[in-house]
């Protein structure tokens, strides 16, 4: 099949009965200021936007053949129906979806997604650091969900990735080249822009690591940015390419990106992981979470030409970076980064030219020594004969091992030969022995944590045990105190948290803070810095004892499990919640929240279909469960959710109810409200709220679309109960059914 071309597409789009559609014939075609088919050209497809009533659809037009096209879209729509992801938009494969030149294509009909391409929100929010850092914790739940599933979308990039309510939200589009398993047999059908994809991604790579590069590219850019947004402008970055393009993966080690980041100490680590990643093949790509824990990082492969970066800490790119060593089965394997020396150069093929090469270079250097031993000042013509020369020269010597052994440095140049031998038998006698490692101290005065206390020796710390061994030699930067068998302890060499046990091996490293083990659950903060006495920054989640990360990266401040709940607190602008979760990390309903926000204390009550109303300086508004204001506040006041409803009150005392979007359903009008119950809500026309009861006034019934089912002749009414609700008529109270008639 020849698909139409993007001038056939445009030219037969303007005429609406081309669509088979029902919505898309009756739809509008939205256009530019020169009337021409507003169009968004992608590798397989245009994507034309058309309106219908109050719906917006993308409709994508195939311009090139993508191999069983119908079958993957077929096996995709059945796997994300299944996955009911928000990250995910409903759409329509229709295989005789539009008519050209006589002959029907087919069509992807699509929910148009909210917000902006990622690649207009962080070309517009670059130098915004809470956007980028919203953006980041979407982008990692995002990884997170995905690998979690073994899909992957198979082109992450900025076009394909939608970015709504400041970075917080982010949704998929254009699912032509996702992989999910049912499609395996297929193989690929794309392989993604370059500029975000790994050099060994090609058409034979085609399982459900697709997005890794992708995800961990993106997070170090944003990360990048959040610490020097001037790179974006440096780099000459824009929706296409951020920060590197695909010439710096091929060749990391001649990049002058990655010579200029690696001289950023806060990234140097991760930039040699990922030039790493970079350097060997696609199949040893980790996942984001392994990538931020600095687990499973490929072996970097030596290079032929070697750049030296100017550090400010002045450590040569040369010297490795040692990592702790590890020693049980499920621990991190961190590998050190031993750079080649410079002008090494690993070539068999050449040796024989190098073997030369070094020859000359020997000869030379040896022409340069004898050049400069005959022009000093030992050997001119108006020095002595060769013997006082030769016993001058040993003078010299004997002066100079004095000096370096004794003092260091040169302070008196002249002295007679028999002191300077005398002094330097003695600095030779008095040399001190290596010390030996501690292993004991007193143990009288520590405070042990599970049977072990920290010490400290040369400002390095270690663990004894009751007896005062030394269990653990001194060699941390930082340590906490044991729980549960396990103690956080920072690294000297990488300034990273990790968790050892009591033998002092590691179960996991690369933290930016670490709590205590409690329940069998620990704190950790991957991002953050720990300032010597408290976390900086980052996003906290649990891990259990096997190091899986059994609750996600999101709170702001945490605190320990006890009796199976831990004290968490998440910020949301100038606001600040405190709640409790359960060990899968999930809101306690039966908790009320606390919040504060400056001298304002916030009020929040029982989550109701994952909503929970919240109370802050008078105004009430509903955050979720995750913590984040969902709905702004705004409101007199707030009632819970039911039936996926909550009534309001304006400032103007009128009641109303909104969705789970804040969006009114039933504009404010009443004077007193009941919640919604078997599907009514009894509502009051011309009364009034005094804070506590309903003044004034008749009672109605109306149903969620507000139409009335009873009518407001009511002189009082309650919510529906099994089918019945207790009411006041004319003096009596009684009790009716859905249908107004009276049932006593």
């Amino acid at each position: 099949m020849h698909y139409p071309s993007s001038e056939k597409y445009n030219e037969a789009v303007q005429v609406p009965n081309v669509f088979t559609d029902l919505e898309l014939r009756n739809g509008h075609l939205e256009t530019n200021k020169m009337g021409m088919p507003r169009v968004i050209a992608g590798g397989f497809a245009l994507t034309y936007s058309i309106r219908y009533q109050n719906k917006k659809y993308a409709v994508r037009c195939f311009h090139r053949k993508a191999d069983k096209l119908e079958q993957r879209y077929q096996a995709i729509t059945r796997k994300l129906k299944s996955l009911n992801s928000p990250y995910f938009l409903d759409f329509q494969f229709q295989r005789q979806g539009i008519k050209v030149d006589g002959n029907y294509f087919p069509i992807v009909k699509m929910e148009w997604a909210k917000g902006e391409t990622l690649g207009q929100f962080v070309s517009q929010n670059y130098r915004n650091r809470q956007a980028l850092a919203n953006l980041s914790f979407a982008l990692k739940k995002l990884a997170h969900f995905l690998e979690n599933n073994q899909i992957a979308h198979g082109d992450i990039q900025p076009g394909n990735i939608m970015v709504a309510d400041q970075g917080r939200q982010v949704q998929l589009i254009d699912y032509d080249g996702m992989y999910i398993p049912e499609l395996q047999a297929l193989g690929s059908s794309e392989t993604g822009v370059p500029n975000f994809q790994h050099p060994g991604r090609n058409a034979q790579v085609w399982d459900n690591r697709l997005d890794r590069f992708s995800f961990i590219l993106l997070d170090l850019v944003l990360n990048l940015l959040m610490h020097d947004p001037s790179l974006w402008d440096k780099t000459q970055s824009d929706g296409d390419a951020f920060l590197f393009r695909a010439e710096d993966y091929k060749r990391p080690n001649q990049s002058a990106l990655f010579r200029q980041l690696l001289a950023v100490p806060a990234f140097e680590q991760n930039i040699y992981h990922f030039m790493a990643i970079c350097q060997n093949s696609y199949q040893a790509i980790p996942n984001l979470k392994d990538f931020l824990a600095s687990e499973n990082i490929p072996s970097p492969q030596r290079a032929r030409y070697v750049f030296k970066p100017n550090y400010q800490n002045k450590q040569a790119i040369n010297k490795p970076i040692q990592a702790p060593q590890y020693h049980q089965k499920n621990e991190i394997n961190r590998t050190t980064l031993n750079q080649p020396r410079n002008n090494q150069i690993n070539s068999n093929s050449n040796s024989s030219k190098s073997n030369k090469d070094y020859a000359y270079f020997f000869v030379l250097l040896g022409v340069f020594i004898a050049i400069c031993f005959y022009i000093s000042p030992n050997n001119s013509s108006d020095n002595k004969d060769t013997k006082q020369t030769n016993t001058s020269y040993k003078e010299n010597k004997k002066e100079e091992l004095t000096y370096s052994r004794q003092n260091n440095h040169y302070d008196n140049p002249k002295k007679n030969t028999n002191t300077t031998t005398q002094t330097y038998k003695q600095s030779i006698q008095t040399e001190k022995p290596e010390q030996k490692p501690t292993t004991y101290v007193n143990p009288k005065g520590y405070k042990f944590y599970d049977g072990l206390a920290k010490f400290e020796e040369k400002g390095q710390y270690g663990f004894i045990d009751q007896k005062g061994n030394v269990v653990i030699p001194a060699q941390f930067k930082h340590v906490g105190s044991f729980s549960e068998g396990y103690v956080g302890v920072v690294d000297f060499h990488t300034n990273k948290w990790g968790f050892i046990d009591k033998n002092g091996q590691y179960l996991s490293y690369g933290y930016g803070c670490v709590g205590q083990f409690k329940e069998g659950l620990a704190a950790v903060n991957l991002t953050g810095s720990y300032n010597g006495k408290s976390c900086i920054g980052g996003k906290w989640g649990f891990i259990n004892k096997k190091n899986d990360l059994v609750i996600d990266y999101q709170f702001d401040n945490v605190e320990t499990f006890k009796n199976g709940k831990a004290k968490v607190s998440l910020s949301e602008q100038d606001a600040k919640f405190s709640f409790y979760i359960n060990t899968k990390g999930q809101p306690l309903s039966k908790e009320k929240m606390e919040a504060s926000a400056g001298k304002n204390k916030i009020t929040s009550y029982e989550y109701r279909e994952g909503m929970a109303k919240t109370q802050l300086n008078g105004y009430w508004g509903y955050i979720n469960t995750n913590g984040e204001v969902s709905i702004p506040f705004q409101f007199k006041y707030a009632a819970n959710f039911y039936d996926g409803l909550a009534a309001v009150q304006t400032f103007d005392n009128l009641w109303g109810y909104i969705n789970y979007n804040g969006q009114y359903v039933i504009p404010p009008q009443f004077g007193c409200v009941w919640r919604f119950s078997e599907g009514l809500a009894a509502v009051n026309v011309g009364g009034y709220h005094n804070g506590k009861s309903c003044s004034g006034g008749q009672w109605g019934f109306i149903n969620q679309y507000n139409q009335w089912v009873i009518n407001p002749v009511l002189e009082h009414a309650e919510m529906f109960k099994s089918g019945k609700a207790k009411v006041k008529y004319q003096g009596r109270i009684r009790y009716i059914n859905k249908n107004g008639y009276f049932i006593d």
